[in-house]
């Protein structure tokens, strides 16, 4: 039906049409009713206008000015939000915004007066439209017409637009709207200016000012409660609060709006005042168009405003950080609290980008979420995803084909694999939080959160609370204990930095609340992580361990499990390291990354469970080791290894899938019940501890079925066909032996009579030839009774004696690697080699376990006394203090690393020989070599050699001063963690070498000899007293030195083919005393570079050069003046300060010709001062050429320099 003219107008305007019926009739007759109520809408603050035109609301805000007007009475808060998102849709899907509200007064005309929900408001409607039909005068005063139909005052607000001319704008107490532009360039639009006098009133106002410049204050502006600025180029704009004569000029402010800042947009709003009394900051809405590229937003504030505890409210609606640069929030200082509310009017996720502000401090470190000095704690809230969690790449072709399969997150920043420029869809870009924030309360969120905690610089511990809320949100930690409770949602808590086990540990309390909730440990299978029941102490409401590392050897607990998400029952997987789609946990086909999911190991202890307690273990492509004892292994555990992706796997290679049993005494018994759930396993591994071990184990057809191949792939060094059941040294246990019994029921493998393989099981067999060769006595059980392994085999079931040649790669050298025993030797003596290759397995040789090593006494030869350590042993522990495994170990000459060992840890030298222990090998590229606390006095010959690896030495903290004389060749970083003086005999190896030495060390003395020290760096923790002896260079790392260093002595008079120093890099000389000692009369040319480092500027803490040869071709000196140098110049100083060093000096040399050549020449001055604090030969450079001298110019100390120093001294 049509509406009437009071309708219409009454609908959107609250008044009588009155003497404006002609005027509203024809133009509706000339345009239409849509039309028509779309120009009346922009007359009222329902749908003001911006200043250039166009509507200043977006849909969302429009709709619910629109339902606001029409229902007042409408006080069930769910119905009109569910009002306001039907007249949201209805915008968002094409239809006009005068249509709209014609529809909505047509529903409001026909709803009923006695309706539940909107009949107050029809009733008012009906009252309103009666009114106005009844009046017949033709008055036009808005007043009037309102009063007519019952609307008493401005309740609608009136609209402002700012004039060139000052203003003078006084509003009422209604919503007011006030248009400004600030334009410097052109005058008739330049119409917010200082004159301006604006007060909204009472009412909840709207100022709306569009910047084409910057406005540096000077209007007044009181009681508008909303200050929306935008701007509409790619220009810097700046909006200042502007103090005058310490009075505010904006004042009653409540939210400050970032308008559609995006596509290059920035906008700082300076000087932010209190919204009101007491100090309260006003909140920040960054309110952009779904779909559009954020721009860069920022706020400074007055002192008044963030003095005390201050909670910074911030609202993101649709600030999507597409690419770098994009998407940056900068909050000034003294902000305690930022507590962001997430919105959108589409489905944007809001994501920013790192802020532009620093913190201080170890705090100095990138995040999004910054408040320099002050905040502590962030607070998320919304019903909109903030942060975005990272997706798994499946581009198949482009530069990002090379990360097919892998998550698409980078370690250590919020990105995600590549630093591209394009908004890449499974790009992660997290909301980091400073690391000066210690909580981020998330409990509001009714959106994901996905967020990150950034590490302090320094690699101090900071700890943290984390409150998630209602949807599934994602977060990763840093160093430092947490206290999690992930709320609702299937939560995910990530430890995936580089630290080791990615500092996840027993000081982590984590309650994932509601929701099947993750810890992840490791990202695309990078990392070491070693889980023991202590780290899983206090994490509570977990239902999902995901291993994504390239290692894990993980102790499940019953209480961990006890408290799992589902009570005594958790899954773990390792399937997700690669994957084809977030979906789908299976590698892609030929992925290119595929290597980093089938090389990785994964050992799964589940001995210490209770039988009630139940595991879902989802492998993945690598090697899964899951060790099991006869309480654990039941039916309650679902144990799927994996497929190996048609992987190729090598003969010798330990890459599959296998059970590992133990047993401490008992009998184990592993019925087809136990059985019934395991698949994609290779091979079972029995062991025992020191008792006599029974297995009695039987096996079905659809677990030998589902655990071989039906042909023999091919893609493997075994046969794909038969399951192996064997033993080995692994677990903690020893392999089983002469006079242990192993029973295995073969019956549902055997026809009836046993006298075939059973019907429909034709190409799989078992191998028991590991237990064969140990004199395991293995029976069999049949359908018939015992049966004999020669009648077994006669059916085909069993094969043994080598039919599967590689069957050592799954029973031997795949066995699970948990602090394995090594070797049984009572007394050996006069070794000559004691060769654990053969173990197969990793060496630890801290492990009580170890004490099967009773007593080793090297009496050989001393330079044969060794061990070596090779295969696939990859960490070495040396322990020999009381009780521990290498306690009797003496005489040692040597270890010998291969190139599988990644680190050396050495805690006592009891067992070396006297003549030194040799390290030698160098192990992988990367590795270290560790000397531990224990340690005494270490021995004073013998070698560690880095084997031209990337190697580092590490001396932990020792409780008295030692001698470390051993010979350091082609280690690239030696730190020094001891607690007093430290004595250092080195070779560097490679290029940037580094010396780092410990926060307690007191003196360091280094004794290099035969290399070249390259980026020596003492700026970490300087020892107050460093000397350096070498006979060759010694180069110094640009930050080399700090406040604590008060004596530097570098000698390289031992050089006889000439030196070099170089401090060029050196940012500044602190120490008092910094002396360089040359070669005395040796002929040898030697050069020291104090390029800009030693000046006049520091002139008591200059260089001084010991023995310095002048002459043509003999020592020479660096500056930042390229030599050689003019004319010298030689002056006499009875005495001199500092403070009076440079006025001295120019007195002295007045008159000379120093002062009255070219000006541009570069001279020196010999400068001899007789007596005094200062006494002594300072040379000074005329750096700049300035013919004086100044506080700038490069100036050196000499002390025994043989003949007379020329222009030609100068390189």
């Amino acid at each position: 039906m049509a509406l009437t003219t009071n309708q219409l107008v009454y609908g959107i305007m609250g008044m009588a049409v009155g003497g404006y019926k002609t005027v509203v009739e024809d133009y509706v007759t000339a345009n239409g009713t849509d039309a028509a109520a779309a120009a009346l809408l922009t007359k009222t603050d329902i749908n003001p206008q911006a200043p250039l035109g166009g509507d200043l609301y977006d849909n969302d805000t429009f709709a619910a000015k629109l339902v606001a007007s029409m229902f007042p009475e409408l006080d069930d808060a769910d119905q009109a939000a569910l009002a306001t998102s039907v007249v949201t849709y209805m915008t968002n899907n094409g239809l006009s915004r005068g249509a709209v509200a014609v529809d909505l007064i047509e529903a409001l005309d026909s709803i009923e007066s006695t309706h539940s929900v909107f009949g107050a408001s029809a009733a008012r409607f009906d009252a309103a439209v009666a009114a106005a039909d009844a009046y017949e005068g033709d008055a036009t005063d808005i007043n009037t017409l309102q009063d007519i139909v019952g609307t008493t005052g401005s309740d609608r607000g009136q609209n402002f637009t700012l004039q060139p001319t000052p203003d003078v704008i006084k509003g009422g107490s209604g919503s007011d709207t006030i248009f400004g532009v600030v334009d410097d360039a052109v005058a008739a639009q330049n119409t917010l200016t200082a004159a301006d006098e604006i007060d909204g009133g009472a009412g909840n106002d709207l100022m709306t000012v569009l910047l084409r410049s910057d406005y540096d204050g000077g209007a007044t502006i009181e009681n508008v409660e909303t200050l929306q600025i935008g701007s509409n180029d790619a220009a810097v704009r700046a909006f200042d609060y502007n103090v005058n004569l310490g009075a505010y000029e904006v004042t009653g402010v409540e939210t400050v709006v970032y308008d559609q800042i995006n596509n290059g947009e920035q906008l700082t709003v300076n000087n932010i005042t209190p919204s009101a009394e007491g100090g309260v900051a006003p909140a920040l809405k960054w309110d952009n168009e779904a779909g559009s590229r954020a721009g860069t937003i920022a706020a400074t504030f007055r002192e008044a405003t963030v003095t005390g505890t201050t909670n910074l409210s911030v609202i993101l609606d649709d600030v999507n950080a597409m690419n770098a640069g994009d998407g940056i929030m900068n909050i000034g200082g003294g902000v305690e609290t930022v507590t962001i509310t997430s919105q959108s009017q589409g489905t944007t996720t809001n994501t920013l980008n790192n802020s532009g502000n620093a913190d201080t401090g170890s705090n100095a470190v990138g995040a999004d979420i910054i408040s320099a000095g002050s905040l502590t704690k962030v607070v998320l809230l919304g019903s909109q995803e903030i942060g975005k969690a990272a997706g798994v790449v499946t581009d198949t072709t482009g530069a990002r084909a090379a990360f097919l399969g892998r998550t698409d997150r980078a370690v250590n920043n919020d990105m995600g694999l590549t630093a591209d420029s394009t908004n890449n869809a499974t790009e992660s870009n997290l909301l980091s939080v400073g690391s000066r924030v210690t909580e981020v309360d998330a409990s509001g969120m009714t959106a994901s959160a996905n967020v990150r905690f950034v590490a302090k610089n320094d690699g101090s511990a900071t700890n943290v609370t984390v409150t998630g809320g209602s949807a599934n949100d994602y977060v990763e930690f840093e160093l430092g204990n947490i206290n999690a409770d992930g709320g609702a949602g299937d939560d995910t808590f990530a430890f995936i930095n580089n630290q080791g086990n990615s500092t996840f540990g027993e000081g982590d309390s984590i309650d994932g609340g509601e929701g099947d909730d993750t810890i992840q440990l490791g990202l695309n299978g990078i990392g070491t992580y070693n889980i023991s029941e202590t780290e899983l102490r206090n994490k509570t409401s977990i239902g999902t361990l995901d291993l994504r590392g390239n290692a894990t050897n993980l102790t499940l607990s019953s209480d961990f499990v006890a408290n799992a998400d589902t009570a005594n029952s958790i899954a773990i997987r390792t399937d997700k390291i690669i994957q084809s789609s977030a979906d789908n946990a299976a590698n892609p086909t030929d992925g290119p990354t595929n290597n980093l999911e089938d090389a990785s190991t994964h050992t799964i202890d589940m001995t210490m469970l209770s039988s009630n307690q139940a595991v879902n273990f989802m492998g993945g492509s690598g090697s899964d080791r899951i060790i099991l004892d006869d309480a654990s292994f039941n039916i309650l555990k679902t144990l799927d290894g994996g497929s190996r992706e048609d992987q190729i796997i090598p003969a010798g290679a330990d890459r599959y899938d296998t059970l590992t049993l133990t047993t401490n005494g008992e009998n184990v018994v592993i019925d087809s019940q136990d059985l019934s759930n395991v698949s994609n396993f290779e091979g079972m591994i029995l062991t025992k501890n020191s008792a006599t071990a029974v297995y009695d184990i039987t096996l079905t057809q659809t677990f030998v079925n589902n655990n071989t191949e039906s042909s023999n792939s091919g893609n493997t060094g075994i046969n794909d066909t038969i399951f192996q059941i064997g033993t080995t040294n692994a677990a903690n246990q020893s392999a089983l032996s002469a006079g242990d019994t192993v029973e295995i029921d073969v019956s549902d493998l055997l026809n009836a009579t046993d006298t075939g393989r059973a019907a429909g099981f034709t190409t799989r067999t078992i191998d028991i030839t590991s237990l064969e060769n140990a004199g395991v006595i293995v029976t069999f059980t049949g359908n018939t009774g015992a049966l004999t392994a020669a009648a077994v085999r006669l059916t085909g079931v069993l094969v043994a004696n080598g039919a599967d040649g590689n069957f050592a790669d799954v029973t031997r050298q795949s066995g699970a690697k948990v602090d394995p025993n090594v070797v049984v030797l009572d007394t050996t003596t006069g070794v000559d080699g004691i060769d654990l290759n053969v173990l197969g397995r990793d060496v630890e040789v801290s492990q009580t376990t170890l004490q099967a090593f009773d007593t080793i006494i090297g009496t050989g030869a001393t330079t044969n006394n060794d061990m070596n350590f090779n295969g696939a042993v990859t960490t070495l522990m040396i322990d020999s203090s009381a009780g521990q495994p290498f306690a009797n170990v003496t005489n040692l000459n040597a270890i010998n690393l291969d190139d599988e060992v990644n680190s050396v840890y050495i805690t006592d030298d009891g067992m070396f020989a006297a003549t030194g222990l040799n390290i030698s090998g160098g192990g992988k590229t990367d590795s270290f070599v560790t000397i531990g606390a224990n340690i005494n006095g270490f021995s004073t010959t013998g070698t560690i050699s880095g084997g031209g690896k990337t190697d580092s030495l590490t001396v932990n903290a020792v409780t008295t001063g030692h001698n470390l004389g051993q010979l350091v060749a082609d280690v690239e970083t030696i730190t020094l963690n001891g607690a007093a003086t430290e004595d250092l005999s080195a070779q560097f190896g490679g290029g940037a070498s580094a010396i780092v030495v410990g926060a307690t060390t007191t003196s360091l003395t280094v004794n290099n000899s035969g290399t070249a020290m390259a980026g020596v760096n003492l700026s970490a923790n300087v020892p107050a007293t460093v000397t350096i002896t070498n006979d060759d260079d010694v180069v110094f790392a640009a930050a080399a030195f700090d406040g604590g260093l008060t004596n530097l002595t570098v000698d390289v008079s031992g050089d006889t083919t000439g030196a070099s120093v170089d401090f060029s890099a050196v940012t500044s000389l602190v120490a008092p005393s910094t002396t360089v000692t040359l070669g005395a009369a040796n002929g040898v040319a030697d050069n020291v570079d104090i390029n800009a480092v030693s000046t006049v500027t520091n002139i008591g803490n200059i260089v001084t050069i010991e023995n310095f040869e002048a002459g043509a071709g003999l020592d020479t000196i660096t500056t930042s003046v390229a030599g050689p140098l003019n004319d010298a110049f030689i002056v006499t100083l009875a005495s001199t300060t500092e403070a009076n060093f440079v006025a001295d000096v120019n007195t002295a040399v007045s008159g000379l010709a120093f002062t009255t050549d070219a000006a541009t020449d570069n001279d020196f001055v010999v400068v001899t001062v007789s007596g005094g604090a200062m006494a002594g030969t300072y040379v000074v450079i005329d750096s700049d050429g300035s013919d004086s001298v100044n506080a700038g110019d490069e100036a050196i100390m000499v002390v025994g320099m043989t003949g007379t120093l020329t222009g030609a001294d100068f390189a």
